[in-house]
């Protein structure tokens, strides 16, 4: 099912099961959309800072359960009891309260197990109920940026139960990565332009942002048949020996300079983009320039983190160079 995405958005799948475990019964089911059947219907959220599960307090009750008793793979891992609801919430990351990984080309998927033991006032029981909680984060980047307000891109967050977020943005700087921008940002051809794209909430370090391609139009169109890139295949146009790679899938943050430029014709503005790709980090996340491996082996980053307008002025005051301007 395809979700709408606002600015920043990377959506993540979350799926739950329940077993009914008894001598002659095992049911699973799926929860995401409650059956009329279904004894008991949790809501399960996920993002990049945890994964929670949430059930309401009757409907353990009625199924007779221990309501202070609810716990993950790692015991010591309790859900609490809160006005009339049940709900546990871990961090993500593996070996966090018993969660396991399963990595493919595409996804990171994060699983563990809600038991719901029996209450013990009951003295004996027939049932014993279990629920299969994973959430599936895509490993590719879908970003899309309508406006840059500031240098340092606003974050919009739009959280949804069963879906999570990753939260992405991209920053010019005034030197080598030191200060951030928080005026207008002057710049003429001469001098270099420091580039960061970062992941703002991984707080378990879960992933590697791996910069695959970042290029420069003119107009504010990603497809643009008129493309300069700065970055192609997760390595450096070289070509342009301006251009250095200070950080690519080495950590949250990719980052780069290059010495800022006009394009030929009646052109104004410059508009940068970078296609991202986050890398688990079991992987081999580092892209390899010598051309003995290919990025492009990679799954594709099908969206783009765009940074602009660049707009150039003050023609007038430099003969040999254009002055550029981006509007905060």
């Amino acid at each position: 099912m395809q979700f709408p995405i606002t600015l920043i958005l990377f959506c993540i799948m979350a799926s739950v099961s329940y077993g009914v475990f008894s001598s002659q019964l095992r049911v699973q089911r799926s929860a995401v959309d409650c059956p009329q059947d279904s004894a008991v219907c949790p809501k399960i959220t996920c993002d990049s800072k945890a994964l929670g599960f949430c059930v309401d307090k009757q409907e353990l009750l009625n199924l007779k359960v221990d309501i202070n008793s609810v716990h993950l793979m790692d015991r010591r891992c309790q859900g609490k009891v809160d006005n009339d609801k049940v709900c546990i919430d871990w961090a993500t990351g593996e070996n966090v309260c018993g969660t396991w990984l399963e990595l493919t080309n595409t996804h990171v998927i994060y699983k563990n197990i809600v038991f719901l033991p029996p209450d013990p006032a009951y003295v004996i029981y027939r049932e014993e109920y279990r629920y299969n909680v994973s959430c599936s984060y895509p490993l590719d980047l879908i970003t899309s940026l309508s406006t840059v307000l500031y240098p340092i891109i606003v974050i919009i967050s739009i959280p949804v139960d069963g879906y999570g977020e990753f939260q992405v943005g991209m920053a010019v700087y005034k030197d080598a990565f030191q200060t951030v921008h928080n005026t207008d940002v002057v710049l003429s051809t001469h001098e270099m332009l420091y580039v960061e794209v970062s992941i703002y909430n991984d707080n378990n370090d879960e992933f590697k942002l791996v910069m695959k391609n970042c290029y420069a139009t003119p107009r504010d169109n990603a497809n643009d048949f008129v493309k300069y890139y700065i970055i192609k295949d997760g390595c450096a146009n070289t070509n342009d020996k301006t251009i250095r790679i200070h950080k690519n899938g080495e950590s949250s943050k990719g980052q780069f300079e290059v010495q800022m430029f006009k394009f030929i014709g009646d052109y104004s503005r410059v508009y940068l983009h970078c296609e991202v790709y986050l890398c688990h980090k079991t992987k081999s996340c580092k892209p390899d320039c010598t051309g003995t491996r290919a990025l492009n082996e990679l799954p594709e980053a099908i969206g783009s983190l765009r940074l602009g307008p660049i707009d150039r002025s003050g023609r007038n005051m430099f003969n040999s160079s254009a002055l550029l301007i981006m509007y905060l």
